[in-house]
């Protein structure tokens, strides 16, 4: 049996994870059904899986640790011969600790990279490049997750995409907006500058998708039509709505909206900070990353749409270049890593 530790069930990890348990022996430990700040809507659950105690701690402002002391019996009942950790809290730790005492076999799997983890203390480096080295392999989500986890020490890396269903997002000729922006409304993901970028293309309209302490910002913008927080599942039917997608940010280990605008043909702005900049967002192929400038970010919005054959272009390209992006692929990188440790 192989057993993964994950810290809660988000929308666009269970299709994955479904397709795996299909195909081998596999349980999900999940160390929280939720976490405040993250609404992904009513999801069924179609692997086997086992709900922890939630003991969620605040980390800074919107990040969360997850201590569940009942990890070791949950273990210990299971008995899996391969334990995959996603990431590095308390819990990811006791669990590489266990399954290396007890000489199982250990997978990290991360999607941070060096930027992410910039500000992570000694200690905590430490404790990332230990449990990195001495896994058996490593599941990262990106080029730059492996880029992290090859510069630690890790050894027998595949990449495990980070994916939606692409199948869902299809391209439309309705575009009633210009422009998309779903967020968290939060200082990284930058909603005054979309107030500022606005304030440079007041004859262009937007639709806001998200919520979070800094939406009263976007309230200024003219031309914006609000939707609030939506569930995962509804975000198929808004963003090919859009002529382009804009995600500005300031630190992203991916950007998930990113594949969705591509799945639906759309093309993204977005910064280098992101995970998914030069992975699955290239420049001046499928949209443009660009440094937080409004007057640059007007530019290029402004050529797009007056353009409607390079807008279409970068937005056939887009549409291509997600298709590896799939949960197949993820499920497929999964169950790879477990052959490739077990044999």
């Amino acid at each position: 049996m192989t057993v993964l530790v994950f810290n809660q069930p988000y929308a666009y990890r269970l299709p994955v994870f479904d397709r795996v348990a299909q195909y081998i022996d596999f349980t999900v430990i999940y160390l929280s059904r939720s976490e405040p700040n993250r609404k992904w809507g009513e999801s069924t659950i179609n692997h086997p899986h086992i709900f922890l105690t939630d003991r969620t701690i605040p980390y800074g402002t919107e990040y969360f640790l997850h201590v569940n002391p009942e990890i070791t019996g949950a273990l210990k009942r299971l008995n899996p011969n391969t334990l995959i950790v996603y990431g590095f809290g308390p819990t990811e730790q006791v669990t590489y600790l266990w399954g290396k005492l007890h000489g199982r076999r250990v997978v990290v799997m991360a999607d941070c990279w060096e930027l992410t983890e910039r500000n992570r203390t000694r200690r905590q480096r430490l404790i990332h490049r230990v449990m990195i080295r001495h896994a058996n392999a490593c599941l990262a989500a990106g080029h730059k997750s492996r880029n992290y986890l090859r510069d630690r020490g890790g050894k027998n890396i595949i990449i495990c995409p980070i994916a939606t269903d692409n199948d869902a997002f299809k391209p439309s000729f309705d575009k009633p907006f210009d422009l998309i922006y779903v967020a968290q409304f939060i200082d990284r993901k930058c909603p005054q500058f979309i107030v500022d970028l606005m304030g440079l293309l007041q004859d262009k309209n937007i639709l806001i998708i998200g919520e979070g302490p800094r939406g009263e910002v976007l309230r200024t913008i003219r031309n914006a039509t609000f939707l609030g927080g939506l569930p995962y599942s509804e975000m198929a039917h808004w963003i090919p709505k859009a002529r382009i997608c804009l995600m500005p940010t300031l630190e992203d280990h991916w950007g998930l909206v990113a594949n969705e605008a591509h799945a639906s043909g759309v093309p993204v702005l977005t910064t280098l900070q992101a995970g998914c900049a030069d992975d699955l967002v290239w420049h001046e192929l499928t949209g443009y990353i660009l440094p937080l400038v409004p007057y640059r970010w007007a530019y290029h919005i402004r050529q797009l749409l007056d353009n409607p054959a390079l807008l279409a272009k970068l937005g056939d390209l887009a549409r291509q270049s997600v298709e590896p992006y799939s949960f197949e692929n993820a499920a497929n990188a999964i169950i790879k890593t477990i052959k490739r440790v077990t044999q």
